[in-house]
């Protein structure tokens, strides 16, 4: 898989989740390698987006750089 399906994939999860503000989530890939910024609320929300990147096949590693504001 390449690393635009595989940044579709982690953003389209992120759709499916009620809490979640995914316009607020910025998603990049590189080799496997997901970078997620941006704002969420509070610190479960910023776990559910984490868990939601990790949940993909392919994902090897979540660098999670998002603020809780």
């Amino acid at each position: 898989m390449n690393d635009l399906d595989l940044r579709d994939l982690v953003l389209e999860a992120l759709e499916f989740k009620p809490d979640i503000n995914a316009a607020c989530i910025r998603v990049t890939v590189n080799g496997g390698v997901v970078k997620l910024e941006g704002k969420v609320h509070l610190l479960r929300e910023r776990e559910v987006v984490e868990r939601a990147a990790w949940s993909e096949p392919g994902v090897s590693k979540v660098e999670d750089y998002l603020l809780i504001a």
